[in-house]
């Protein structure tokens, strides 16, 4: 009867043991994939802050690019300008002190 419950006492313990270590071992796997997860979305929010970064850049880029060939679109037409006997080719405007 007493090696029955000595038994059984030990046979408790062993089980309470085993649970605190499996629930450790769960609360460990949970951290560390907590963790990993973590890591994983600041890697990923900084992937996308650099990709806007540099989507603004070239977007501010073009946008200037455009701007200066709009700039430079107005290019001379000198046979139009000859052919056109109300030019300034042919008839100067006096207040750019030209005539």
């Amino acid at each position: 009867d007493d090696i029955k419950r000595l038994q059984n006492e030990r046979l408790n313990l062993l089980q309470s043991a085993l649970v605190e270590r499996e629930k450790e071992s769960e609360d460990s796997h949970a951290r560390r994939i907590e963790d990993i997860r973590l890591k994983k979305t600041e890697d990923k929010e900084k992937a996308i802050a650099k990709i806007q970064r540099k989507r603004i850049k070239v977007l501010r880029k073009m946008f200037k690019a455009r701007k200066n060939l709009d700039n430079k679109g107005a290019k001379r037409d000198i046979i139009q300008e000859y052919s056109n006997f109300g030019s300034i080719v042919y008839a100067p405007i006096t207040r750019d002190g030209l005539s």
